[in-house]
């Protein structure tokens, strides 16, 4: 799939050029230098997202960590970092929420859900506690399919 033309031009380019001008600086490298450049650019895509090309990569959450891996070379900002940590967890509750609206699931039911799988509301779940709560809503929604979930449905 790969990132878009915005994110390619004018972010993750700019943002590699200047992670492999810090790199090659550092380690004494000519910044001319195509084949340590490959080599480098490569390993590091590889370390952030576990692939060796963007074409493979998705323009949400491979964005972010592409962009966390060259900012932490660069070393001078924490902005990607930060924000490839925090984006499972926005996504997650942004799926939950689409959920909630398609099935018209009520709050209430989704937290007493949560209840009893982790002794929390749902608002307290890391992205992965949400995910199996996700898993679980649509698994219910699956085995009842006709029925509106959450809206006077007796279990």
């Amino acid at each position: 799939m790969g990132f878009t033309r915005d994110q390619q031009v004018k972010v993750y380019r700019p943002m590699v050029k200047r992670a492999w001008a810090a790199y090659s600086r550092s380690q004494g490298i000519h910044p001319k230098d195509k084949i340590a450049w490959n080599a480098w650019y490569r390993a590091t895509l590889h370390e952030g997202v576990g692939v060796y090309s963007t074409c493979q990569c998705n323009p949400g959450a491979d964005f972010e960590n592409a962009m966390a891996a060259f900012e932490a070379v660069i070393g001078d900002s924490i902005y990607w970092q930060l924000k490839a940590a925090g984006g499972p967890l926005k996504r997650t509750r942004h799926a939950l929420d689409q959920l909630m609206r398609e099935h018209y699931i009520e709050e209430d039911y989704v937290s007493g859900v949560s209840r009893q799988m982790f002794d929390t509301s749902h608002h307290n779940l890391d992205a992965k506690k949400l995910a199996k709560l996700i898993a679980a809503l649509k698994t219910h929604l699956h085995r009842h399919e006709p029925e509106s979930v959450g809206v006077d449905v007796p279990f």
